[in-house]
C-alpha cells in the first residue's frame, strides 16, 4: 500500500526482497523472483470470470500463497469431472469435502497437504475429492514426455499427457509453481536457471 520496498532475513538465513515487483527470494539455491500473483492470472486461462476468481484461480492462490510461501509441496489437479480419468492408484480413504471456496477449510487443507504424499484431486466447483493419489503414466507418457525439473514435476507432466482434462498445479518444496495441460507447460514460476544471467562491465 505504501510502495515500499520491505527485506527480510530468517534466522535460518534466507532472505526475501518484497515489493510492487512481487517476491525476491534468496536462499542455499540463488536468487529467485515470484511474480505477483495477479501475472498468474493473466499467465493461465481460465482463472478468472469477470472480477471473480474461478476454482482454477482459487486453487493457484491456494498453491502459490498457503503451500509455496510455507515450502510445502504437493501436486493439485482440478478435474472437470471431479474423478481422474488416467491411470492411477488411490492409497487413502475418501477425504472430508473441503472447499477452496471456504477460508476456514484451508488450514485443514493445508496441514493435510505438509503430511501427505501423491496428488490431491479437487472438483470442478474446487470440492476436495480424493488425497494421497499415485500417478501412473503410459508407456506412451513415458517415451513422449521428457522429465521435467523433478519426480514430482514429471509424474505431473506425463499424467496430464494422459488425461488432458486435468489441469495440474505442481509446488515445489522450495516455493516454485508450475501449471501443466495436456502434457503441455502453461506457466511457472521463474526459478535461477531460468533468469538471465546478470551483465557484467567489461573494461
Amino acid at each position: 500500500a505504501s510502495g515500499a520496498h520491505v527485506v527480510q532475513r530468517h534466522p535460518s538465513g534466507l532472505v526475501r526482497v518484497v515489493g510492487a515487483h512481487g517476491v525476491v527470494r534468496r536462499d542455499v539455491t540463488g536468487w529467485r523472483h515470484e511474480p505477483p500473483f495477479d501475472r498468474w492470472l493473466t499467465q493461465v486461462p481460465g482463472c478468472q470470470h469477470g472480477d471473480h476468481l474461478t476454482p482454477l484461480g482459487r486453487l493457484l492462490d491456494f498453491a502459490v500463497h498457503d503451500l509455496g510461501a510455507r515450502g510445502i509441496g504437493a501436486t493439485l489437479i482440478l478435474h472437470p469431472r471431479g474423478e481422474l480419468t488416467g491411470a492411477h492408484e488411490m492409497v487413502l480413504p475418501a477425504p472430508p469435502e473441503l472447499r477452496l471456496d471456504r477460508p476456514h477449510d484451508l488450514a485443514p487443507l493445508r496441514h493435510a497437504l505438509a503430511q501427505t504424499d501423491g496428488a490431491t484431486v479437487f472438483d470442478p466447483t474446487g470440492a476436495l475429492r480424493s488425497m494421497g493419489v499415485h500417478l501412473v503414466p503410459s508407456r506412451e507418457a513415458e517415451a513422449t514426455v521428457g522429465a521435467l525439473r523433478g519426480t514430482r514435476h514429471t509424474s505431473a507432466m506425463r499424467y496430464s499427457h494422459d488425461d488432458p482434462e486435468a489441469t495440474v498445479v505442481v509446488v515445489s518444496a522450495d516455493g516454485p509453481v508450475t501449471v501443466v495441460r495436456a502434457g503441455l507447460l502453461v506457466g511457472f514460476s521463474p526459478t535461477p536457471a531460468d533468469s538471465p544471467a546478470p551483465a557484467t562491465d567489461e573494461a
